[in-house]
């Protein structure tokens, strides 16, 4: 409006920023304070399997954020309830729009109207995007095995901030690589999708992992190696698994549009190849994996061309290296090896000698004091003291 007395006031512009700052301050109230008090939060989560009931139940509910529990993992339904917070973001970028506009004073209704209401998810920008929580979808290996392959791809190649934690409760067979974690070759060569696996037993692992997929602004694939049913000693059994090389910890999480596999792809608790796997393996590890028909040859043989996988993958071996570089490593450790006792036989050596040494300077000065005792005393033998006569004595 203009200053000054008898100035005009254009009512309908002034109306229009008194609505704005009302709904401004109730999206401050809804992201600060919300229903509960908390603000809004930082993601939500969506559990599904028998073990989802009971965690949500009082007074055992341990989580502070939204939680949706489903007896089974149905994709088509996680896909909608993005598409309803994504929704309610778009409302949210539609109004700061507007309200940058209005204070440029460059809102024109006849134009800006239409256009900020065509506003999609394909034209908001990177911290716009931001606005919207992440959706932790927790599930088993099981479930997850189940789905459609055509609908967890078109879930996990959006640009949607779903983060995907799949549970390995179970030990597969010693044979059965794809359960193991050969379901995760196909998403680590996916492009940008961060894949991780880890375990609660590693936990610094375990919290880096978690921290970079929920930092990553799109999907996101987590394996844990964790609970599995009754087990009280799962976190010891978990470390065992890891020991033995049958689950890697894989970080694989992109940092540029054209960052190559090998650059970002990071392994831990990978054996080298040729390792006998039966000394590997716990004794907990070994019982179970008994009572299949398996031997433990044809463990070995799996095991070694996955673990001849992973290495490759990450660069750390490359094809038709694996003998040539066995074999190197042989040479230098049996150079290390005839180093080490060489340079033991000389530490021996160079102690005798001074030991030798130290005796014939302590003798030459024994030699040397009772000679200038004689010396000084030979004329007079009774003057000699007992402390001296000892001395000469010894």
């Amino acid at each position: 409006p203009s200053e000054g007395p008898g100035k005009r006031v254009d009512t309908a512009q002034l109306s229009q920023w008194i609505h704005t700052s009302r709904e401004l301050a109730m999206l401050e109230e809804a992201l600060k304070k919300g229903t509960t008090g908390g603000g809004r939060s930082r993601y939500g989560i969506m559990l599904s399997g028998e073990w989802g009931d009971r965690l949500v139940q009082f007074p055992y509910q341990p989580f502070q954020v939204p939680v949706w529990v489903e007896s089974s993992l149905d994709l088509d339904r996680v896909q909608g309830v993005l598409l309803a917070q994504q929704q309610w973001v778009l409302g949210q970028v539609r109004l700061l729009r507007l309200a940058d506009l209005q204070i440029k004073q460059n809102y024109r209704p006849e134009i800006h109207d239409t256009a900020l209401q065509a506003i999609t998810w394909a034209d908001l920008t990177r911290e716009e995007k931001r606005l919207l929580p992440p959706l932790v979808v927790v599930t088993t290996a099981r479930e997850w095995a189940d789905l459609p392959l055509h609908k967890a791809s078109r879930l996990l190649s959006g640009d949607m901030p779903v983060k995907v934690v799949v549970i390995q409760d179970q030990l597969p067979a010693p044979e059965d690589t794809y359960a193991r974690q050969g379901w995760l070759l196909p998403w680590l060569t996916a492009g940008q999708l961060p894949v991780v696996q880890t375990s609660p037993c590693r936990m610094a692992h375990f919290a880096t992992a978690l921290q970079s997929c929920l930092a990553s602004s799109g999907p996101a694939l987590v394996s844990v190696l964790g609970y599995s049913g009754q087990d009280t000693h799962w976190l010891q059994h978990a470390e065992e698994l890891l020991v033995a090389g049958l689950f890697p910890l894989i970080m694989a999480v992109p940092q540029g549009d054209h960052a190559l596999l090998a650059d970002h792809l990071h392994l831990e608790a990978v054996p080298e190849p040729g390792i006998p796997v039966d000394s590997l393996l716990s004794d907990h590890v070994r019982s179970v994996w008994s009572r299949g028909t398996s031997t433990t040859a044809d463990w070995s043989a799996v095991l070694n061309r996955e673990w001849t996988t992973w290495l490759e993958l990450a660069g750390r071996i490359r094809s038709g290296q694996t003998d040539e570089t066995r074999q190197i490593r042989q040479e230098l450790t049996a150079a290390f090896t005839e180093r080490q006792q060489s340079l033991e036989a000389d530490y021996q050596r160079q102690l005798a000698d001074l030991k030798a040494t130290f005796r014939e300077e302590v003798r030459v000065q024994l030699a040397d004091r009772l000679y200038h005792l004689s010396r000084s005393r030979q004329e007079r033998p009774d003057a000699f003291t007992s402390a001296e006569k000892n001395e000469m004595t010894s």
